[in-house]
């Protein structure tokens, strides 16, 4: 019996270990994710071939392009957009960032140039990564406001369209500002993941819409749309306008075009003229103190609405 009691203590000590070992191995598996991630990211950010023309051919070998698309699958699951929308707390980004008066920037925000690289698979892979970090609408604001992907996004569906005085009003100028040098993308996916991430932003709320219509997103699809010769992104493009066009629920008809109206309807002349009205109230001292004060008012309400158009 003794004989049969310390066979059975020895397996079940050797199960133990087992046990033991294997959670130490998924330990290390597991520990072993996130350097491994961060050494590609660093490697990947810091081999990065810019060029201000998304056309041109890059013939040297890119040995890390292909992270781009290891990005893209892993933000496919919330903990691969948890790794891309965090802040790294490194002691080195915290010195760097103190001693430079600047405020950590997450990992997404140093991915956004990669849209403008001449490499086609980091392109491609980094718009991906973007519209998968969309997926979740309570990243939308601070995707909009923090990390601002709008111009990155939009960009790379801008083209040499000669653009008037009202469509260039509120437009980023970097949207605009190369006129006949802009060129579009040349890929396909990339167009297709730029859009798509729109349409995410479109979808995650009235406060996110209202914001890519004051930002005249929808000049840049409506040309881009004129162009487009995939059926599937200028499918994904006229989603965008119905989103961005129609009225929103409990609204008057045509508040939604009205809205970029009355934010952009403020001209430099009514500047001007603004100021002319305060030079002549302060010449005339025998004007009374309640018309100096409507003057007032109405100065500051044009003051506010001009600076919204710079």
């Amino acid at each position: 019996q003794e004989a049969v009691y310390n066979q059975q203590s020895n397996n079940d000590n050797d199960n133990d270990n087992d046990n033991d070992n294997d959670n130490d191995r998924e330990h290390l598996e597991t520990a072993n994710i996130k350097p491994t991630m961060e050494l590609l990211l660093d490697r990947f950010l810091k081999t990065t071939p810019m060029s201000l023309n998304n056309n041109t051919s890059v013939d040297n070998h890119d040995p890390y392009q292909h992270f781009a698309a290891i990005l893209m699958n892993a933000t496919q699951v919330q903990g691969g957009r948890k790794f891309v929308l965090r802040i790294p707390r490194t002691s080195t980004s915290t010195s760097t960032s103190t001693s430079n008066n600047k405020q950590p920037v997450s990992v997404l925000q140093r991915l956004l140039p990669q849209l403008q690289t001449p490499n086609t698979q980091r392109r491609r892979g980094i718009a991906g990564t973007i519209r998968n970090c969309c997926l979740d609408k309570d990243n939308a604001w601070w995707l909009l406001h923090v990390a601002k992907v709008l111009t990155p996004l939009l960009k790379p569906l801008s083209g040499p369209e000669q653009l008037d005085i009202d469509e260039k009003r509120g437009l980023d100028p970097e949207l605009w500002i190369r006129g006949p040098d802009q060129q579009r993308d040349n890929d396909q996916s990339t167009r297709l993941y730029c859009v798509e991430a729109l349409l995410l932003l479109c979808a995650a709320g009235r406060t996110h819409r209202n914001f890519l219509r004051i930002s005249k997103s929808y000049t840049v699809l409506k040309y881009c749309d004129m162009v487009e010769e995939s059926e599937q992104v200028s499918d994904r493009i006229n989603a965008c306008v119905q989103y961005l066009r129609r009225d929103e629920e409990g609204t008057q008809e045509g508040s939604s075009d009205r809205l970029v109206e009355e934010m952009y309807k403020a001209t430099p002349s009514t500047k001007i003229k603004a100021n002319k009205t305060k030079n002549n109230n302060n010449n005339h001292g025998d004007d009374s103190d309640d018309d100096d004060d409507s003057d007032d008012d109405d100065e500051n309400k044009q003051d506010l609405d001009y600076d919204g158009v710079d």
